[in-house]
């Protein structure tokens, strides 16, 4: 799905008789993204979302070892009764978002920049998170995981930090 330039956003899936499935994904779009794939996503080439992306699949979410997505606004990620594993592949897979909500069994996520949980993201399973840079959460995120969470905020500087929970509110 390709919208670079225009002033439309992409939706997908969003009526219950659409039947949407892709072999991979690259999404370029300069305002917001909704897609809902009947199947797992494969994120693979260069995908840049201007606005938000909210992404459900019912399979798992991934990507190819030479993905890039980057998001400015709110990478919102659910893989129904699945798992999410993005930016696991070194060099060649640049993973960056504005903001993150996570939901479905595990996630592993790399970004190579600060994390900001927003909104309630819930993991049944695991969550394995390493970041560039800070990992924090807005003053009204929630973010429950029933297995561990692993939270690694690392920068060349090394003064990445993680506070999450520092409102009143979270």
């Amino acid at each position: 799905a390709d919208n670079v330039g225009n002033t439309a956003a992409i939706t997908l899936g969003d009526s219950g008789t659409d039947s949407v499935n892709f072999g991979q994904l690259r999404v370029v779009s300069d305002l917001d993204t909704t897609i809902t794939e009947n199947s797992g996503t494969d994120f693979t080439g260069s995908s840049v979302v201007g606005g938000s992306l909210t992404l459900t699949s019912a399979g798992n979410i991934t990507d190819d070892a030479t993905a890039d997505i980057a998001v400015t606004g709110t990478a919102s990620f659910t893989a129904t009764a699945s798992s999410i594993t993005l930016g696991d592949n070194g060099a060649n897979n640049d993973t960056n978002f504005g903001s993150l909500t996570l939901n479905g069994v595990n996630a592993t996520v790399t970004e190579d920049s600060g994390t900001n949980f927003i909104g309630s993201s819930s993991l049944r399973g695991f969550l394995t998170l390493t970041s560039a840079g800070d990992i924090t959460d807005d003053a009204n995120a929630t973010i429950a995981v029933t297995g561990i969470a692993s939270l690694t905020a690392d920068n060349v500087g090394n003064t990445a930090a993680i506070t999450l929970g520092d409102s009143g509110t979270d």
